[in-house]
């Protein structure tokens, strides 16, 4: 009878183990999963953290490259700011000896005077210098005189003698060669007179075009620059072969830059580089607008 109840009590205590077994399996395999999704997002935070300290790196070193590069920049503008305004300056001393004649051997101071006078745009009342084409005779150089400090005083002015007329019936070189003359000397009122006194009575001379021009220069220099716009205007109309033509579109240029009209600057700087691209007043055009 006893060992009945023993075998009953078996019976009854073995589901009651396997029960609590089940339930403790159960309970240890969701604490293992728990377990296991906070490691999980332990690492996604610390491959975050990561990223972000990656990240912040990179955009600081991106952001220091910048800074490096602009500095650069602006180094490198500083420096040709400075060389172009070291070359602007070595251009206007250039132009400074040209026109005094310092430094220049006989041959090439008639090559290089007419390179002065085009591009001494910086001073309008500059005395303009003559080339082969407008030598005297014998190829004697025509120099021009000192400038004046001051204008003389009343009393002076009237014991002044104008200037004799050329003789009636001499050739068209001499009447040429005494406006030049003037010209050269400063008188540039005066040599505006001769020139045009010279366009009426040698209509069919060959130094039209060197008269015309030169009358352009002389308005140019009393800073009548649409008056000598027209002048410079007729030899390229005229006369757009001549090598008078290529000077005359630079010193047109000139003279809208002094009005202030960059439209017909651009326009007549483009029409000598196109019309005249090897001469010498083109090769001045390109040193003196680089930009156009």
């Amino acid at each position: 009878m006893q060992h009945r109840r023993l075998r009953a009590s078996a019976a009854l205590l073995v589901p009651a183990l396997l029960f609590a077994m089940v339930l403790c399996s159960g309970c240890a395999g969701q604490g293992a999963a728990q377990g296991s999704t906070e490691w999980r997002l332990r690492m996604l935070e610390e491959k975050y953290l990561s990223y972000e300290e990656a990240r912040k790196a990179r955009d600081g070193a991106v952001d220091e490259r910048l800074r490096a590069l602009e500095e650069k920049q602006a180094a490198l503008s500083a420096r040709v700011d400075g060389d172009r305004e070291s070359d602007g300056r070595r251009l206007d001393a250039l132009e400074g000896a040209l026109v005094s004649g310092r430094g220049t051997s006989p041959a090439s101071t008639a090559a290089s005077a007419q390179a002065s006078s085009v591009a001494s745009s910086g001073d309008a009342t500059a005395v303009p210098t003559v080339d082969a084409d407008d030598l005297g005779a014998g190829g004697r150089r025509i120099q021009p005189e000192p400038a004046k400090a001051a204008s003389p005083a009343p009393a002076a002015k009237a014991a002044q003698k104008p200037e004799p007329k050329p003789a009636k019936g001499v050739s068209d070189k001499a009447a040429y060669e005494s406006a030049l003359n003037l010209l050269q000397r400063g008188k540039t009122d005066e040599a505006r007179v001769r020139f045009e006194g010279f366009l009426g009575d040698y209509p069919n001379s060959s130094l039209v075009p060197n008269a015309l021009y030169w009358k352009g220069e002389a308005l140019y220099a009393q800073r009548r620059y649409a008056d000598a716009i027209v002048a410079f205007k007729e030899v390229t109309a005229r006369f757009p072969k001549h090598h008078k033509a290529a000077d005359s579109l630079l010193k047109t240029a000139l003279a809208y830059k002094q009005l202030g009209d960059d439209e017909n600057v651009r326009f007549h700087l483009k029409a000598l580089r196109e019309d005249h691209p090897d001469s010498t007043a083109a090769k001045l055009a390109r040193q003196r607008f680089p930009n156009g």
